[in-house]
């Protein structure tokens, strides 16, 4: 183990030292991107009409990541209203679909731990339109209203390239400049999608049209960004083959899977534990706030809507001004935020601290996984990012299905007094985790990577 993180040290210290203009996947501190004296390089080396080309294929790309995620938001919320119509359409119970969720997070997971192998099989783009097709191929699915043994296994395939959408797109966008804003932003849609998605579905229900076009909707967008995935990302294979070959030229050990990274593992855990209160807190609040503190139903749904509209809204609100805290400090001030949150939402019963703790708690806990992963791109190798952030969004997903259930275990057995102690809990593990990846790039070392091998 300690040979490999050694190894990924020496590899990233010296692809740091080469400050190419073009190699931004692999960042040795807290900055964002390339400097003004490599970006003028850069521009003597092209045409003013490259120059242009180049430029505006940037700002599509990132449309492009920003119009995914609006669609990946928008098809896991339609799921949640969707769930009652398919219940009398094919007259099954909750616990037959509830199944729809168990296909989609099997077909995340698998997606998630060949997602190093397939990416550099098939190379960047054909890896980003291969998960664009299986997604569109699940959304297809949807929209023909197949029986229902076909209809709950669908998810697996929306699961599946979803996937590896989140892991290209993030990563593309990691290695940009200023890539902690742009991540917020992305991560920012998403949650637009998804706030947006249920009030479309619910309107189109209630004029009687057929939910399948909803999918239609969906597809034909998603068949759109298909379609133009080859000519927006037409150099990404170049930059993949280059920043491979120098990683060759770096590295004289025989490559190791990322999950021999200790660094992997860590950064993992830390967000395992926010996925989890972030999860168990939106999913449970209300229960608490009706059955414990007995607060007015109504009153109570909007306190939860506000938590996740809050969280969305620090995404955007925080990526003006992440170039100028550092990834570091960002999440450093997101945990203390949360930690405020929810202590001034554990003080009293009254509503308007009820209020306050849960929207301060969803406004900073929501920054924490766009700016993790930009983080993340200035330790892990650029040949292992795509892998890295996919099994680490994988494994976090874990902690949204664990520790709901656990805390709902612990609500039947102990009653829900012990709800806010367990989050407390679950946070506190989230900043132990922290404190010690913070450890591994402080105390005096040359570079946030040199951490990693200690």
């Amino acid at each position: 183990m300690a040979d490999t993180d050694t190894d990924l040290a020496t590899h990233d210290s010296a692809e740091a030292q080469e400050t190419s203009p073009k190699s931004d996947s692999i960042l040795t501190n807290d900055t964002e991107g390339p400097t003004e004296d490599d970006k003028a390089v850069d521009k003597n080396l092209q045409t003013p009409t490259e120059q242009l080309t180049s430029s505006l294929r940037v700002k599509l790309q990132i449309g492009f990541a920003f119009l995914t995620f609006i669609l990946l938001g928008a098809n896991d919320a339609a799921i949640g209203v969707l769930l009652p119509r398919w219940g009398n359409d094919y007259n099954v119970d909750k616990g037959i679909l509830s199944l729809v969720f168990l296909a989609g997070s099997i077909g995340y997971l698998v997606a998630a731990l060949n997602s190093n192998y397939l990416s550099k099989k098939l190379g960047n783009v054909k890896f980003l339109g291969f998960g664009n097709l299986i997604f569109l191929t699940g959304i297809v699915g949807f929209a023909l209203q197949p029986p229902i043994y076909i209809l709950l296994s669908v998810p697996f395939l929306l699961g599946f390239g979803a996937a590896i959408l989140e892991a290209t797109l993030n990563t593309h966008l990691a290695n940009l400049p200023n890539k902690t804003a742009l991540l917020n932003y992305l991560h920012g849609f998403y949650g637009i999608g998804a706030l947006l998605s249920p009030f479309v579905v619910s309107q189109l229900l209630e004029a009687d049209f057929s939910w399948s076009w909803v999918y239609f909707g969906i597809g034909a967008l998603t068949l759109g960004l298909l379609i133009s995935v080859r000519w927006l990302f037409s150099k990404a294979d170049a930059q993949q083959a280059a920043a491979e070959t120098s990683s060759k030229n770096h590295d004289n050990q025989p490559k190791d899977t990322l999950l021999k990274y200790r660094f992997v593992w860590l950064f993992a855990f830390f967000l395992l534990f926010y996925a989890g209160s972030e999860m168990t807190l939106g999913n449970w609040s209300y229960t608490f706030l009706t059955e414990y503190r007995h607060e007015d139903a109504v009153l109570a749904g909007w306190l939860v809507s506000g938590y996740w509209l809050a969280s969305t809204v620090g995404r955007l609100c925080i990526a003006p001004v992440s170039n100028k805290l550092g990834n570091k400090g960002t999440i450093n001030i997101c945990l203390i935020g949360t930690i405020v949150g929810l202590l001034a939402f554990n003080a009293t019963d009254l509503t308007i601290t009820n209020g306050f703790g849960l929207l301060l708690t969803g406004f900073c806990l929501g920054p924490i996984l766009p700016t993790g992963f930009a983080f993340l791109s200035n330790v892990v190798p650029g040949h292992l990012l795509t892998g890295s952030i996919s099994f680490i969004a994988s494994f976090s997903s874990l902690g949204k299905a664990i520790f709901p259930l656990l805390a709902g275990n612990m609500a039947e057995g102990l009653g829900l007094r012990m709800f806010l102690p367990y989050i407390i809990i679950l946070t506190v593990a989230m900043v132990a985790c922290w404190i010690v990846v913070l450890s591994r790039s402080d105390g005096g070392h040359s570079t946030v990577v040199e951490a990693v091998a200690e």
